[in-house]
């Protein structure tokens, strides 16, 4: 069983917060940086959802104090749930038939 967290602090410290949604935004924008790199145009909506992505981690990041741990990081999952379901979707419209 977890402990509470002391008073004054409701939520994810903003250390913590920081990091676990600024990693996720910098994985993102590396991989969109990597397929923007291999396909060499900026047309492609991949990359540009993978970058709204990674500024709503950012967002969160910052805006998420808010929150309790388990809906931050809900919140989070949520995002990169959302993501893999629209490349995934993405995906199935590019492959040939």
């Amino acid at each position: 069983m977890a402990a509470p967290p002391p008073a004054g602090e409701r939520g994810v410290v903003s250390g913590a917060r920081a990091i676990f949604g600024g990693s996720v935004a910098l994985y993102l924008a590396a991989i969109g940086f990597i397929h923007w790199v291999n396909e060499h145009t900026l047309d492609d909506r991949i990359v540009l959802v993978r970058l709204i992505a990674a500024v709503t981690a950012v967002g969160l990041a910052f805006f998420g104090s808010a929150l309790s741990p388990p809906l931050f990081a809900a919140s989070v999952a949520l995002l990169l749930l959302a993501l893999t379901t629209f490349e995934s979707l993405q995906a199935g419209e590019t492959l040939p038939r």
